[in-house]
């Protein structure tokens, strides 16, 4: 499989080789078609003018509103192809790739980064994509193990889209305390997906129903539970959504954590896999070490910049915009394949996984609520990943080292995105959540301005 990009008169690929010299004109799609699927090429990101005519025994269909077309046929051997053409300046969606406004050769340099980082071919959207990367760490050849085809049965609590959630817009009153403070701080977590695609532990097989089976958090599983206790720490956001009576394993592992043993729900009936792995873990592992490798480019970028020599500078600043551009597509994989494992309407496809997607969600928030448990003070709103505390302290690493969060880039880590004047905020503080981020954000900017 090989990504390419077709511009100026060359067809590249993104590992760096010039596939075909001198082509201006593809003239038809059989002929664009059989050129690239002869060099090996399946995804062509093109930025030249398509072609109008179909030409002779291929199919060309739009897959995509307009930004992306499949063509299939016969190559000059006989031998079947499809390749994807794709043009990433038409896509307003983001589907394609984080690349809207750049010009050819930045797209050529981040899909060549991606490769060379993550060591797989970024594919004709980030889906597929993250498809191919989970495959190439399952390799048939060695044992691997292939996601199921399509389950017999779904135990119907998996199949409701809101099972498991994030904590997406949760905010409390304010106390009188933090109505008086000076400054408002906001953190963001690291990679909160990536950390629970690691640890999440998953099934396999066809699920087994069974009535009040005691709870093991070593297996995958969904538990009807009664009796859930109430929020001991009412400052925080609970560990269960309110509402519901079915759970997958990390949430009831992390009620039965919190509870005082007295108040422990029951667990009324649960559908259980009878296997289960860490099957993501092999895929986060390579995407966590691209985004470390990615940073240490970034990091000599910054020295670069800073450069007297104007042409080294200009190389740095290029070389900074396709790091971001490629850290960027790997963040894309780990948050769109979450979702796409739920999507309702792929029941067909042997990726459609809702258990999985239910559980990666449920342990990136139980994940995030051990964190609250643990730190000196807790945040007043809570924006996905995203924490918002009150405080005097005008520094917001000071404010961090005193409330116990630790700041840096690893997974597990927090970045201090913005302080701002609590007097910038207000009227806003008891707004919603979304409006207040949108608030903080702006006076920020206005500060950095």
């Amino acid at each position: 499989m090989v990504t390419a990009v077709y511009a100026e008169g060359k067809i590249v690929a993104a590992g760096g080789d010039v596939l075909v010299h001198n082509y201006s004109d593809p003239g038809s799609w059989a002929m664009l078609g059989r050129l690239v699927a002869t060099a090996g090429v399946d995804v062509l990101y093109a930025f030249h003018e398509l072609p109008t005519e179909v030409g002779d025994k291929v199919e060309v269909e739009d897959a995509g509103d307009g930004w992306r077309w499949l063509i299939s046929g016969l190559d000059e051997a006989g031998r079947p192809f499809k390749v994807f053409v794709v043009r990433p300046e038409g896509d307003g969606e983001g589907i394609s790739g984080p690349w809207v406004g750049c010009d050819s050769r930045l797209v050529w340099m981040a899909l060549t980064a991606f490769e060379r980082a993550v060591g797989v071919p970024w594919a004709e959207s980030i889906g597929r994509t993250a498809e191919r990367l989970i495959l190439d760490t399952h390799p048939v050849a060695r044992g691997g193990r292939r996601l199921d085809r399509v389950t017999a049965f779904w135990p119907e609590p998996v199949l409701g889209g809101n099972l498991e959630l994030p904590y997406g817009s949760w905010r409390r009153e304010l106390t009188p305390t933090e109505r008086k403070a000076d400054w408002v701080h906001v953190f963001d977590a690291n990679a909160q997906y990536l950390s629970a695609w690691s640890g999440a532990v998953l099934g396999h097989g066809e699920p087994v129903h069974h009535q009040a089976p005691a709870f093991d958090r070593r297996r995958a599983g969904v538990w009807r539970l009664d009796g859930i206790p109430p929020n001991l720490r009412p400052e925080l956001p609970p560990v269960a959504l309110p509402g519901r009576e079915w759970f997958t394993t990390p949430t009831v592992d992390r009620l039965l954590e919190v509870c005082d043993g007295s108040d422990a729900p029951m667990v009324v009936e649960a559908w259980i896999w009878p296997e289960q792995s860490r099957y993501l873990r092999a895929a986060a592992e390579r995407m966590r070490n691209a985004r470390d490798m990615i940073g240490a480019a970034q990091t000599a970028c910054q020295i670069e910049i800073r450069h007297p020599r104007a042409e080294v500078a200009a190389r740095g600043i290029t070389n900074s915009i396709v790091n971001e551009l490629a850290l960027e597509m790997i963040k894309s994989l780990y948050r769109v394949e979450t979702g796409r494992f739920n999507m309702g309407a792929r029941e067909a496809s042997r990726w459609f996984r809702p258990d999985w997607g239910h559980t990666i969600r449920a342990l990136a928030r139980c994940n995030l609520h051990r964190r609250l448990w643990q730190l000196g003070v807790a945040p007043f709103a809570i924006a996905t990943d995203g924490l918002v505390f009150a405080s005097d302290e005008p520094s917001g690493r000071a404010f961090a080292a005193q409330i116990r969060l630790p700041l840096g880039d690893g997974l597990g880590q927090y970045r201090h995105e913005a302080t701002v004047p609590r007097l910038d905020l207000e009227g806003q503080l008891d707004e919603r959540t979304g409006q207040l981020m949108r608030a903080i954000g702006k006076a920020a900017a206005a500060d950095g301005a």
